[in-house]
């Protein structure tokens, strides 16, 4: 597995980062920082038809830089898939800045406790603005379908996901595990 993208921003702790916005003093956490290749499949970009199951149980929505999409500590938040813009994932928001990695259209953000039931442990920035779409957990459930649908639709990841062989961080198994569902419910 590859060491994540990591990289300090906004100065000293905490310096410049407001409860709205979110940017330090240059710019939004992530400015400059490239989206990590997609290794092994760690980080896969979802295709068009991937994108559009999606659309349909989620919701379309504008960000702009310093949107905060879920936040370390959440209990609860949604899956999302980034269309345009992009999205910087950061440990330790507005204390430290660690930036884990930034994605950029067509990739998904959720950790692994998105399908747990755990808190959120890392934070999720809009770094450059665009479209979302959000989808709450509870409409990744499929409704009795079938279990040739039941088995390939991707919220079946999260059993999947419990396996604890797994990379919490979302790297190599979790990624391609999830684009793997996707592209066998097609």
């Amino acid at each position: 597995m590859s060491e994540p993208v990591v990289a300090k921003v906004g100065g000293p702790a905490g310096a410049g980062v407001g409860e709205a916005g979110g940017a330090g003093p240059s710019g939004p956490p992530g400015a400059g920082v490239p989206e990590p290749p997609n290794r092994n499949g760690a980080f896969p970009r979802l295709d068009e038809e991937q994108r559009a199951r999606l659309r349909m149980v989620g919701d379309v929505r504008k960000v702009s830089a310093g949107d905060v999409l879920f936040r370390e500590g959440d209990e609860t938040y949604d899956f999302f898939l980034v269309e345009s813009g992009a999205v910087t994932i950061v440990q330790g928001y507005g204390c430290e800045d660690r930036v884990i990695a930034v994605h950029g259209p067509h990739r998904f953000l959720g950790e692994l406790s998105l399908l747990t039931g755990s808190t959120a442990y890392l934070t999720a920035v809009v770094r450059d603005p665009g479209d979302v779409v959000q989808v709450p957990l509870g409409r990744l459930h499929v409704p009795a379908q079938g279990q040739r649908a039941r088995e390939h639709h991707p919220a079946r990841v999260s059993r999947a996901a419990r396996d604890p062989d797994r990379d919490p961080c979302g790297g190599e198994s979790s990624g391609l595990a999830l684009r793997q569902r996707l592209e066998a419910a097609a």
